[in-house]
């Protein structure tokens, strides 16, 4: 006789249950992660029914991400939440979420505290992306700094929950200085110098100076008020305009917000929500002729080519371009596919625009490579390598000028030349520095920057020249000759910066008067 017997497993036996999953090795502030408990029995069967099981997980920060610079910011508890549910098969799945990044050992454990296989794990979780508010810059460069001199500027990035943002975590920071105002004379004006106030001056991408450190360092040459704009190039989604009109014009944009996938159907969804109303983004734009246009960068994980993949409903269109490279307007329905050579961890600037004429609107972003997807199967492309523009900070440094240079300094008057025996006379001396327009004029030297004294001689006689200073970098010289004749005039500037004792520099300038009457 034979019988067809069926053994199930025993009794739950926490030390023989398994854990797996990613979220036990690696996570993101944040961000939910997960992992699955297999529960099992005491000869390692896997129990395949519903036992009402709770497991407790515990993280506990064994290492806290480095930090570069001090701050004020207190650690706080393991700032932890999970929660688990039954997903059939005697597997649960747990999901956690924690705030601070750094190195963790994850204890999971069954109700009566025995740990399962395996525990504890440990667990790294990396910062989150680049937060503009909890950013900092610092250094003396942001305030102050002299022409000539390098100015040290640090970008300390930081996420929403302060962590500090590595490297990986930043594509790019972009630093513009653009000259607000400075003081010009009248030497300037009669040789026709080009005002550079309102031109950006100083233009240049990040160094990376590691562990979520960037140096901005910079070197002005022209003295002046400067505003200092610093955009960061993040990870972490598309920037998408929606507009009521298939024509994007500025008087149509209805909506503009961060998208982390380019994966939704506007009938059905995403809603636009301001404080604690939510309006469905198609009561916005409408359900046909309206557009989308999504801006940013791709970036990719391989050296190899890309194909990037449009799918939209029948009666949309999209356009694309892609560092330089467009596609025009075509149907992307059934699906627009594109070839595009991509270089690992380097970001190509991409547009997508859609516009939708009829049908129910959706619209899905994917790409397919040979190292990316499996068979070269098309998947949505994932926030890690859609990245966006966020401003971090605008600041407004004060460029001082440097120490006087003769060179660069002029007297400027028509008495340098004639003068009449007798009457008063008078010449403007312009201290200036060896920077600003190279080759042209220098820095015009501001209050306490120089001292300037000046005497005509001639075989019989000698001239007083009396020195005023004008408080702005000017010095108005008079003298009152009393002979006629040819007279050498001498002017002696010394110099030194406002900001730092860094000298002084004398030198004695000889002006021909060709006569006086």
């Amino acid at each position: 006789i034979h019988f067809n017997t069926s053994v199930v497993a025993g009794i739950f036996d926490s030390s023989e249950t398994s854990a797996s999953g990613p979220g036990l090795k690696q996570a993101i502030a944040g961000e939910d992660s997960t992992f699955i408990i297999q529960s099992k029995d005491s000869g390692g069967n896997k129990k395949k029914k519903y036992d009402d099981l709770h497991f407790e997980v515990d993280l506990v920060l064994v290492e806290r991400q480095p930090l570069p610079v001090q701050t004020n910011d207190s650690i706080g508890g393991e700032l932890i939440s999970s929660a688990q549910r039954y997903i059939g098969n005697g597997q649960y799945e747990v999901t956690y979420s924690v705030k601070i990044a750094g190195l963790y050992l994850m204890y999971v454990r069954s109700i009566d505290g025995t740990g399962i296989s395996g525990s504890p794990f440990s667990v790294t979780i990396m910062p989150a992306v680049l937060s503009a508010e909890h950013s900092v810059i610092v250094g003396p460069g942001t305030i102050a700094g002299i022409a000539g001199m390098l100015a040290e500027v640090r970008l300390y990035a930081r996420d929403e929950y302060r962590n500090f943002v590595d490297t990986y975590n930043i594509d790019e920071v972009e630093t513009t200085l653009t000259l607000k105002s400075r003081h010009d004379s009248k030497h300037e004006r009669a040789i026709g110098f080009i005002d550079p106030v309102n031109n950006t001056i100083i233009k240049y991408t990040r160094c990376d100076a590691g562990g979520g450190i960037f140096n901005l360092d910079y070197t002005p040459l022209y003295a002046g008020e400067y505003e200092m704009n610093v955009t960061v190039i993040s990870p972490g989604g598309l920037e998408s305009s929606y507009f009521s009109s298939i024509n994007f014009g500025p008087s149509h944009k209805v909506l503009t917000k961060l998208e982390n996938e380019i994966t939704v159907n506007w009938n059905k969804e995403p809603f636009s929500c301001a404080e604690v109303e939510c309006t469905p983004i198609r009561h916005l734009i409408g359900t046909r002729n309206f557009g989308i246009r999504w801006t940013g960068y791709l970036s990719s994980n391989h050296n190899e080519e890309y194909t990037i993949g449009i799918f939209c409903n029948d009666g949309g269109f999209a356009s694309l371009a892609i560092n330089g490279r467009y596609v025009k307007w075509q149907s992307c329905w059934p699906r627009l596919v594109t070839a595009l050579p991509m270089k690992a961890h380097k970001t190509v600037n991409f547009s997508l625009r859609y516009k939708n004429l009829e049908g129910e609107a959706f619209l899905n972003l994917k790409w397919a490579s040979p190292s990316e997807t499996s068979n070269n199967t098309m998947v949505i492309i994932p926030r890690r390598n859609l990245h966006y523009r966020t401003m971090t900070k605008s600041i407004y440094p004060m460029i001082y000028p440097n120490k006087a240079f003769p060179p660069a300094s002029v007297a400027v008057g028509e008495s340098l030349r004639t003068a009449i025996a007798g009457l008063e006379h008078q010449f403007i001396v312009e201290a200036r520095d060896e920077y600003g327009e190279q080759g042209a004029v220098g820095n015009l030297l501001l209050e306490g920057g120089a001292a300037v004294s000046a005497h005509g001689l001639n075989q019989d006689d000698e001239i007083e020249v009396i020195v005023d200073d004008n408080l702005n970098g000017t010095y108005t010289a008079s003298y009152t000759p009393e002979k006629s004749g040819t007279y050498l005039l001498s002017v002696l500037l010394t110099g030194s910066s406002m900001l730092h004792d860094l000298g002084n520099f004398a030198f004695g300038k000889r002006l021909a008067l060709s006569h006086i009457k």
